[in-house]
């Protein structure tokens, strides 16, 4: 069953139930217009329902007057004092928690790696204080709308102090250089779960190679920084990201999610790296790398836990990256493709055809005899005919092969598909004519 038609079939189930407990979680809604006409009617929950949104809009038209709304916000002073006093211990007393909150702005993140740099650094509150006060005016950025006030600022510089600190922690001089651009992958992967396997896959390996600083020739073979990295690394380096904070989690045990690292963490790691000290290139050249990492993980089968969970992370990837994986000079990534056919496997066909219509609509400036515009068209006709419109794929795939003819010829494999994929939709457009 489509998933529209399943929301829509809940709703009349949840307006007729009184026996029946239910709860329901829109996490992470990003636009009030997202959940027009998803609610609940009005009353439900005195039946016993329940529907809890999460989302860091505040705008009035999710604050009606049949909405409880709870603000999550930051830190109160006593909550912030409460928290580095557990953290620190006794290497700071009240004035001086209390002048690093004021600090950080009371921010729970940027307390979190602030305390975690203080306690690994081995420095004072004071000590650290004159660091960010440093390094914030030297990095500091413009704030954006979906950050307010300036928790940007604040968390862009801790986040470049903690990484300073874990290129330069002792007895780890082969981890030297490989904190940034494994922090690079993860910001443009999904926060809530990213696959450890895709940051130890042949293309992220490659991607972070190139970040190793290069021995001295002179260097004592013990010491000397391998020449490649390997998957066993990269876990270290998670492993030192997440003591300092700059990731969530790390679990091992978490499968397929590993990895989850906070959104405005992510935020200040593109914001650093597309900078004009790196140039849009590079952000380019992550862009693709995380989207081949992907891909090489991505099984012929997926089971649907893993599916879900891949098509997340290229969703994440392709929201945050823009035209970086789809561009005349670019051309489509492949892992936009196979993302888009998994929506269709998994049973979500509108949402296939919904995906591979805007890959076409993007392929159309690459010219209507492109190779990727070809592709995006037939993929669009096979989807078409699974949702139910055998009549309509045929008739696509006729004005197809058409074209497969007269550009690519007679024998090449996508015009021998195409014919395949013609004939079976029209015996299937002519059993449902005899039925």
């Amino acid at each position: 069953m489509p998933a529209g038609q399943a929301a829509e079939k809940f709703l009349v189930w949840a307006e007729t139930t009184t026996d029946r407990g239910w709860l329901v979680v829109l996490d992470d809604v990003r636009r009030a217009a997202d959940v027009n006409g998803w609610w609940p009617p009005a009353g439900t929950s005195a039946a016993g329902g329940q529907v809890v949104v999460t989302t860091r809009l505040r705008e009035a038209a999710l604050a009606r007057a049949d909405h409880h709304c709870v603000e999550v916000g930051i830190y109160t002073g006593q909550e912030a004092d409460s928290y580095l006093k557990a953290r620190l211990d006794d290497r700071a007393d009240t004035v001086a928690r209390q002048a690093l909150a004021r600090d950080l702005g009371h921010l729970p993140l940027a307390l979190a790696q602030a305390a975690a740099y203080i306690v690994n650094a081995d420095i004072s509150c004071a000590d650290y204080r004159d660091r960010f006060a440093t390094r914030l005016l030297a990095q500091a950025v413009p704030g954006r709308e979906s950050l307010p006030d300036e928790q940007e600022r604040i968390v862009t510089a801790t986040w470049e102090m903690s990484l300073d600190l874990v290129d330069d922690l002792p007895g780890q001089v082969h981890l030297a250089g490989l904190a940034r651009p494994v922090m690079y992958l993860a910001s443009v992967l999904d926060p809530a779960g990213i696959p450890q396997t895709a940051l130890t896959s042949p293309p992220a390996l490659e991607y972070l190679t190139t970040y190793l600083p290069e021995s001295a020739p002179d260097t004592d073979a013990a010491n000397a920084t391998p020449d490649l990295v390997d998957a066993e690394m990269v876990d270290e380096v998670l492993r030192v990201l997440h003591r300092y904070s700059l990731l969530l989690d790390h679990d091992r045990h978490a499968t397929h999610r590993e990895i989850r690292v906070h959104q405005l963490v992510q935020h200040a790691t593109r914001e650093n790296l597309a900078s004009a000290k790196y140039g849009p290139e590079l952000f380019t050249e992550l862009a693709h790398t995380a989207a081949d990492a992907l891909l090489r993980i991505w099984p012929q089968t997926e089971p649907d836990y893993l599916g879900q969970i891949l098509r997340a992370n290229a969703t994440a990837l392709q929201q945050c990256t823009g035209g970086a994986l789809c561009s005349p000079s670019t051309r489509t990534h492949p892992v936009l493709e196979t993302a888009a056919n998994s929506l269709g496997r998994a049973g979500q066909v509108s949402a296939a055809i919904a995906a591979h219509t805007a890959l076409h609509e993007t392929s159309g400036s690459f010219g209507p005899d492109d190779p990727y515009t070809l592709a995006a068209r037939a993929n669009l006709a096979y989807w078409r005919g699974e949702a139910g419109d055998a009549a309509g794929a045929a008739a696509a795939l006729q004005e197809l092969l058409a074209d497969l003819l007269r550009v690519l010829g007679p024998h090449h494999p996508n015009t021998q598909r195409a014919r395949g994929n013609l004939a079976y939709w029209r015996k299937l457009e002519r059993g449902a004519d005899e039925n």
